[in-house]
C-alpha cells in the first residue's frame, strides 16, 4: 500500500524542482559587459545586477562562484561574498578579469547560489549574457615620435606622439614620471589600432639638472599599456649652462616645431687645446704661421658685401663675419685644404682645424665668431646676441673649477679689418669677467669649439 505522506513529499519536491527551473533563484542582468577578448597584462571589468527572485530572506548565505582569472571587487553598494538580500532586493556584482591570471578562455558564469554549490538553488545569467572571454597573448606595439626631448625652462610646451602600430587595441595606456613635468592628458586610455595619443609636456622653472653639471641625468618618462611594450623617453629641461648634446648651452631657440626639441648652440665640454701650449690661428704645412687674408670672414663682412672681398676659392661663401662662425670656419678650412692647398695643411696645426674633428660623438663643430664668444662694444653690444661670455658665467666665474672651465684667451674665427692677413679676434676670460681684443695670428692661445643643437 502506497504511503500517502511519502508520495505527498515526493510530489512536493518535484514541484519545487520544476518551479526552480522555471523561475531562477536569482535574476542576473548585465550592467557592463565583459570584452570578448582580454590580453595578457590587461585588466578588464564587468558588472551584473543580482536580484533575489525568491520569497526568502538571504542571511549571509548568498554565494558568488566565479571562473579562474576573475576577481570580485567589493565596494560600498556592491554584492559581498557571502551576501544578504531581501526578497526582490538587488545588489551589484563587480568583477575584474585579469589576463595574466586566466588559465584559459572563460565561457560561463558568474554563478550565484543561495547555498554552497547546490545547483537547484543556483543561477547564471542568460546564455547571451554569461561571461564569454577569450584570452589573447597578442601585444599591441607602441612607438613614440621622439625618444629624447629638450625643453627650455618656462618655455614652449612640446609634444610626444604615441602611436599604436598594431591591429589590436592598446588598453589602458598610461605614463609615469616626476613632478618636474606637467603632462596632459592625464592618461591615454585605450588607443585603437593605428591610433595616436599626443602627450603635451609643459616645462616649469626648474632645470632637470644643475647648470654646469657635466653628466646630467635626464627625467625618464615611462609609457605602457596593459597589453603593450614599454616606451621610455628622456626629457631634459634645460637653461643656459645645461649640458646637452655634448656641450654647454649658451644659445636657445624656442621657436622650433613643438614636435621636437629646442634649437640653439652649445660650447664643447672641454678645451680642444689650452694655453699653454695653445695653437696659432693659421698655419703652413711646416707648422709655421701663415699670414693669409681669408675671403669673407672679417668682422664687417656680410653676405652681400664680403670682407676681404678678394681671393675667393671654390667652396667659400660671403659670411656674416662677426656672427657666423660656421661660415667663417668653412672658409678657413677650404682655404687650407685640397685643391686650394697641395699638400693640404694638417688640421691639427691651426685653430679652426681642431674643430673639424669628431668631439664627444659629434662632427659638426666649428670655431666661434667673435660675437658668439662674447659681446663687443661696437660689433655686438651686450644683450644683442647670445654668446658664451654673457650666458655661461658658470664656466668662467670664480666658482668654476676643473677642466670644463673657460679661462684665459680663446680664438674666434673672425679676422680683423685692421689687417686681415695678420690679425684675428679673440676673447679673454677671467674670474673677473671677459674682454675682446685682436691678436697676431701667430699667437698661441686656447680653442673651444661650438656647434648647433639638433632639435
Amino acid at each position: 500500500m502506497v504511503n500517502i505522506k511519502r508520495l505527498s513529499f515526493l510530489i512536493s519536491f518535484l514541484f519545487s524542482f520544476v518551479n526552480s527551473a522555471a523561475n531562477p533563484t536569482f535574476i542576473i542582468s548585465p550592467i557592463i559587459r565583459a570584452p570578448s577578448i582580454v590580453y595578457i597584462g590587461q585588466i578588464a571589468t564587468a558588472s551584473y545586477l543580482v536580484t533575489n527572485n525568491t520569497p526568502y530572506q538571504l542571511n549571509s548565505n548568498g554565494m558568488v562562484n566565479i571562473p579562474s582569472g576573475v576577481k570580485q571587487i567589493i565596494t560600498n553598494g556592491a554584492c559581498s561574498n557571502p551576501f544578504n538580500l531581501s526578497p526582490g532586493a538587488s545588489c551589484t556584482l563587480q568583477l575584474q578579469i585579469h589576463g595574466d591570471l586566466m588559465q584559459s578562455d572563460i565561457q560561463g558564469g558568474p554563478q550565484i547560489c543561495n547555498t554552497l554549490n547546490n545547483p537547484i538553488y543556483c543561477a547564471q545569467p542568460s546564455p547571451i549574457d554569461v561571461l564569454s572571454v577569450q584570452k589573447s597573448s597578442i601585444v599591441a606595439t607602441l612607438t613614440q615620435s621622439v625618444s629624447q626631448l629638450a625643453l627650455k625652462t618656462n618655455g614652449v610646451p612640446r609634444n610626444i606622439t604615441i602611436t599604436n602600430n598594431s591591429t589590436t587595441t592598446a588598453f589602458n595606456v598610461n605614463y609615469s614620471s616626476t613632478s618636474l613635468l606637467n603632462i596632459t592628458p592625464v592618461s591615454c586610455g585605450n588607443i585603437a589600432p593605428n591610433g595616436t595619443c599626443i602627450l603635451t609636456i609643459t616645462p616649469g622653472p626648474t632645470p632637470s639638472a644643475a647648470p654646469g653639471a657635466l653628466n646630467p641625468t635626464p627625467i625618464l618618462l615611462t609609457i605602457k599599456g596593459d597589453n603593450t611594450n614599454t616606451l621610455i623617453s628622456e626629457i631634459n629641461i634645460v637653461t643656459y649652462g645645461s649640458a646637452y648634446q655634448s656641450g654647454f648651452i649658451f644659445a636657445i631657440d624656442d621657436t622650433t616645431p613643438p614636435s621636437g626639441s629646442i634649437g640653439g648652440k652649445v660650447v664643447a665640454l672641454r678645451d680642444q687645446i689650452t694655453d699653454p701650449p695653445g695653437i696659432i690661428w693659421s698655419a703652413q704645412v711646416n707648422g709655421t704661421t701663415a699670414f693669409d687674408p681669408i675671403y669673407g670672414i672679417g668682422e664687417n663682412s656680410t653676405p652681400t658685401m664680403p670682407q676681404p672681398n678678394a681671393g675667393q676659392v671654390a667652396g667659400q661663401s660671403a659670411c656674416e663675419g662677426k656672427f657666423d662662425g660656421r661660415c667663417n670656419t668653412n672658409n678657413i678650412i677650404v682655404f687650407y685644404s685640397l685643391p686650394n692647398k697641395n699638400p693640404p695643411v694638417p688640421r691639427t696645426l691651426y685653430a679652426a682645424g681642431l674643430c673639424k674633428s669628431t668631439i664627444d660623438g659629434f662632427n659638426d663643430w666649428y670655431l666661434p665668431s667673435i660675437c658668439e664668444l662674447g659681446p663687443e662694444l661696437i660689433l655686438c653690444p651686450p644683450g644683442t646676441t647670445p654668446n658664451i661670455g654673457e650666458n655661461l658665467a658658470v664656466l668662467w666665474n670664480a666658482s668654476c673649477s676643473g677642466a670644463t672651465c673657460i679661462r684665459g684667451s680663446y680664438w674666434s674665427s673672425t679676422e680683423s679689418s685692421t689687417n686681415y692677413s695678420f690679425l684675428a679676434w679673440f676673447v679673454d676670460f677671467s674670474p673677473l669677467g671677459f674682454t675682446t681684443a685682436i691678436a697676431n695670428k701667430g699667437s698661441t692661445i686656447s680653442v673651444r669649439c661650438i656647434r648647433f643643437l639638433i632639435p
